[in-house]
Formats: structure tokens, sequence, C-alpha cells
């Protein structure tokens, strides 16, 4: 019942296990939330992409500006 949320410490984005409050953006992949964040980080994160990027067996989250 816990989904990665996007929180930011600091100057850095980092993922914490959390639930969805009712405020928060939430991201599904099919059928399940994969993803929340609140209005705070939304706004951090225009002109930003983010992206699910493939690395040998495993995958990571790459967060980059968009031109």
């Amino acid at each position: 019942d816990k989904t990665i949320r996007l929180v930011l410490i600091g100057s850095k984005f980092q993922i914490a296990l959390d639930k969805a409050r009712p405020d928060d953006m939430t991201f599904t992949h099919e059928g399940n939330t994969v993803l929340i964040f609140d209005k705070k980080i939304s706004i951090r994160l225009e002109g930003h992409r983010l992206d699910v990027e493939g690395v040998d067996d495993s995958q990571q989250l790459v967060l980059s500006k968009q031109q």
C-alpha cells in the first residue's frame, strides 16, 4: 500500500516510500500507483522530464531538464 514518493531534501531530489495524500499528484502504470509527489515538487519539476531508463538488468529514475 506504499508508493515511491519524490521528495526534495535540501537541493536534491530523493525517493521515499509513502502513501498518497489527497492533494498529491499521482502517476499510474497498469492500474497501480507508481509515483507520487506534492504540489511543491510539481512546481520544481516544471521544465524537467522524469524517465525510467534501463541499465543492464535494472532500471532507474532519471531527471533531466527539457530543452
